[in-house]
């Protein structure tokens, strides 16, 4: 009860995290960071329990702390995001709740699941929970456009085109998402480095030229 407890703790204290990081690294990256932490973590505790032993024991309560860990950061709030920035007003809330329903039910079935695939393959379970993480990576590599400080109506032109856009270009023009404005306005740069390096050569040349 005590290590549940803590665990919990733990738990709630790391969901705190995307509220700072979210729209300073972007959906993607956070997902990826969750995903890869997640299949290790299921990957090191399908190895401890198989081997047994108190040490062994230890490594697998370190890795379930690590594994809500990962997933507060990554996947805890971002799937209740995504919905509601990828679809287009006429259908947003058909889609959220959609996503919603989808969201309890997968929880549902792996609820349901887990104690009899324990019960089965014991420690096995592991694993394919390593595998499903994995699996992810490409999914959203390929297939998650990056919102990260756009407006609703910015995310909209990522889906308007031939192909999906899956990461924002400053020929786009600049970012109106909320934190971009916040930063804009307290004159903070949001630019990446190498936008600023480019920026900087062209203001060299131009001075060289004339």
């Amino acid at each position: 009860m005590l290590l549940a407890g803590f665990n919990g703790i733990a738990y709630f204290l790391s969901s705190l995290i995307p509220i700072w990081c979210l729209d300073r690294l972007g959906r993607r990256k956070l997902m990826f960071f969750a995903c890869s932490g997640q299949a290790v973590c299921m990957a090191v505790l399908a190895g401890s329990v198989s081997a047994g032993g108190k040490a062994c024991g230890m490594v697998a309560i370190v890795m379930l702390f690590l594994f809500n860990f990962f997933f507060a950061i990554g996947l805890l709030a971002i799937p209740w995001l995504l919905p509601a920035e990828y679809a287009p007003l006429a259908i947003r809330t058909k889609s959220a709740a959609l996503a919603t329903a989808s969201n309890w039910i997968f929880t549902f079935l792996v609820v349901e699941i887990t104690p009899v695939s324990i019960n089965s393959i014991q420690w096995r379970t592991y694993i394919y929970f390593a595998i499903f993480n994995l699996a992810f990576l490409p999914l959203i590599w390929f297939f998650y456009p990056e919102t990260q400080n756009l407006s609703l109506e910015q995310v909209d032109k990522l889906f308007t085109g031939e192909k999906v856009i899956l990461k924002w270009k400053s020929s786009m023009g600049e970012r109106q998402g909320s934190f971009a404005m916040e930063a804009k306005g307290l004159g903070i740069s949001t630019q990446t480095s190498t936008e600023k390096q480019m920026r900087v050569s062209m203001e060299v040349g131009a001075h060289h030229k004339e």
